[in-house]
């Protein structure tokens, strides 16, 4: 949603009582849906043709992701050679799409970009930026925060994969993408796309170097990643992750890169032109999901029509700061266990007078916590049976304790039982949900 001018900073505290993880084997995750955005700015007069054969590349594999049945596709491209001009890539038209997105937990975001960049050397590496039409400039810090923030914690996994220049310059070869004899591609695809959760970011070039192509390969970056992906030889024999194909994709490139400096090595020498190309990765790679109860963790949630919406859709500002959950047990004078939640949070700049902050539980499978409780005893439930505990309080207060009995959260089993807590802040003026944060925590049932 657009921001109305005000700003939500809300902060969660949690102490936890163990950090061991229990995972509890269900069945395989939902299929998911590929949300993909391409943008492809054609036009390279040196070149043409060349981004567009990037396209070519990178449509019919979401295309055969979906054929082979391992994800389902909405597939959005903005083009600058499109003659509809609603179709041409501009940076509010970028930013909306995202903001617009609604995905469902399991689902994966991705967003492709082709075309022309460069640097703001003022700003240093954080000033590269995409090109789009009418020479508009597009951060690369401005996207990363908008899909971070219009889609955090409300799908499984997130993808920025950019083939364009962090500099100026350009050059040509060729790449191999034959795949190889025991290449499984169904296994590749299941790999990549749904055993993976967290943000992939990767761009073709470092800040201040030169992503090159030609106009009979595209972009060597694309070349080389869809050619690995199409002809990872390990697919078939082990778990193959997004650590793997960037490596593999890096030495494409600098194949490429030393056949170009010998075939063009005098014209280099002469002109004084220094040639480098190293693809970069951003943050953390995207955590790998091996086991069927990994899997199992999204899948429940896909299909658990009782469990709140995953989504933080950064109303009206909000923004989540920090995020840590902490659990303490408290013994009052009756005596009875009890569970009890510290939440602090901060909101600046809102009409709002009163929040609501509630905590639901949930297995670490993604099941929920059922309340088993009659309907005439019925206190911390909701009325779908989900175990949640809530509490209206002050905006000014800046701080909420929640508490539940342990009784109350009806675990299935004495001894260890492996959870999650998921904290949501809910205006009360209108009910909707402002943010939330998940935490995995561990708890000992006497």
């Amino acid at each position: 949603m657009k921001a109305k001018g005000k700003s939500l900073l809300f902060l969660l505290s949690i102490v936890v009582l163990s950090s061991a993880l229990i995972y509890i084997p269900t069945s395989a995750a939902a299929k998911p849906t590929i949300h993909a955005l391409l943008i492809i700015m054609d036009g390279d007069a040196r070149y043409p043709g060349r981004y567009e054969i990037d396209y070519k590349r990178i449509q019919p594999l979401l295309r055969d992701i979906q054929d082979q049945g391992i994800c389902d596709l909405e597939l959005k491209t903005l083009s600058s050679a499109s003659e509809n001009d609603a179709n041409r890539p501009t940076r509010d038209r970028v930013l909306e799409w995202i903001k617009g997105l609604n995905p469902r937990p399991n689902d994966v975001v991705f967003v492709y970009f082709a075309g022309h960049g460069g640097q703001n050397g003022s700003k240093g590496d954080d000033g590269t930026f995409l090109t789009l039409v009418g020479a508009e400039k597009l951060y690369r810090e401005e996207l990363v925060n908008a899909m971070k923030g219009a889609t955090a914690w409300s799908c499984r996994l997130k993808m920025l994969i950019t083939d364009s220049c962090s500099g100026n310059g350009r050059g040509e070869t060729k790449t191999n993408t034959s795949p190889h004899p025991d290449y499984n591609k169904t296994s590749a695809f299941r790999h990549l796309f749904v055993q993976h959760e967290g943000f992939l970011h990767i761009a073709s070039a470092s800040p201040g170097e030169v992503a090159f192509g030609d106009s009979q390969d595209g972009g060597w970056f694309t070349t080389g990643l869809v050619g690995t992906i199409y002809s990872h030889r390990e697919a078939a024999k082990k778990f193959v992750g997004w650590n793997e194909v960037f490596t593999e994709v890096s030495n494409r490139v600098q194949e490429s890169i030393r056949e170009m400096k010998a075939s063009q090595k005098e014209n280099f020498e002469r002109r004084n032109i220094r040639v480098q190309q190293n693809p970069k990765r951003y943050g953390e790679f995207p955590k790998p999901l091996r086991t069927e109860s990994d899997l199992a963790k999204w899948a429940n949630r896909e299909n658990n029509d009782s469990t709140p919406s995953q989504r933080d859709d950064t109303q009206d500002g909000t923004r989540i700061r920090k995020i840590a959950l902490s659990l303490t047990e408290v013994t009052d004078e009756m005596p009875l266990q009890r569970l009890q939640i510290q939440v602090q949070f901060t909101v600046e700049n809102s009409t709002a007078n009163e929040v609501k902050v509630q905590a639901y539980f949930f297995h670490q499978d993604g099941k929920i916590l059922k309340d088993l409780d009659s309907d005439s005893e019925k206190r911390y439930g909701t009325v779908k049976g989900q175990v949640v505990t809530a509490k209206k309080v002050k905006v000014n207060t800046n701080k909420a304790t929640l508490s539940i009995p342990i009784s109350q959260l009806h675990l299935p089993r004495r001894g260890k039982n492996a959870l999650e807590i998921v904290c949501v802040l809910r205006s009360l003026n209108d009910g909707k949900e402002l943010t939330r944060s998940t935490k995995s925590f561990e708890l000992t049932n006497r």
